[in-house]
Formats: C-alpha cells, sequence, structure tokens
C-alpha cells in the first residue's frame, strides 16, 4: 500500500509530523499496482494491474490493449478458469504472475 497526503506520495523513511500532517488532515490510502503476464499463442504483454481488480477489469484491459471482444477472452491461472466477479487475490494472483488467455472460438461448428 501507498500513503498520499493530497498528491504528495509518503516515504517510509519520514514521520507523519515531519510532513506537517496534523489530526484534520486527510491521507489516502492506495494499493500498488503490481506486473502480470498474460500469455497468448504469439505472444505474451504485461498489464499493470491491483491485486484487488476484477477479472471483468482485465478483461477490459486486454479489450482495450489487443482488441479482442471479452466474450473471447478466458484467462486462466494455475489451471483454474477465472470468474469475471472474482478479484485477482481471490487467486493469489501476486506479481509477475503468469496467465494464460485462451481464445474462444467464436465460430461454431456443425458436424453433418
Amino acid at each position: 500500500m501507498e500513503l498520499f497526503f493530497g498528491k504528495q506520495k509518503l516515504e517510509d523513511s519520514k514521520i507523519l509530523y515531519q510532513c506537517d500532517i496534523n489530526e484534520e488532515s486527510v491521507l489516502k490510502v492506495k494499493s500498488k499496482t503490481i506486473h502480470i503476464l498474460i500469455k497468448m499463442s504469439g505472444g505474451s504483454i504485461t498489464l499493470d494491474v491491483h491485486i484487488h481488480e476484477l477479472v471483468k477489469d482485465v478483461n477490459g484491459m486486454l479489450l482495450h490493449k489487443l482488441n479482442i471482444p471479452v466474450h473471447l477472452q478466458k484467462l486462466v491461472f494455475e489451471g483454474k478458469s477465472l470468474a469475471d466477479s472474482r478479484d485477482l487475490a481471490i487467486y493469489n494472483i501476486r506479481k509477475h504472475s503468469n496467465i494464460i488467455l485462451d481464445f474462444r472460438s467464436s465460430v461454431s461448428t456443425t458436424i453433418i
């Protein structure tokens, strides 16, 4: 986590009163971003995410970066499919985790 006073990021080594913080001050706590590697056929990309980011938000990032419709994306981590409504922390995804992007086929085949 990172601690901010206004737009100033507070340093770990300083005491609050050294930063002119008093009992009326408002501090913001933000979770740090982590890098995750999305592997797919043909290569991989790195995304900066928060560990409490929802899987569906990661799908949205992939839509914007790769132009792959969300309904065709399937994310897999350690052999488990990731549910859209869950966050990355539930799956114990951490810094430099490797996630597989499996494309769902948009074309259905009919056997005659």
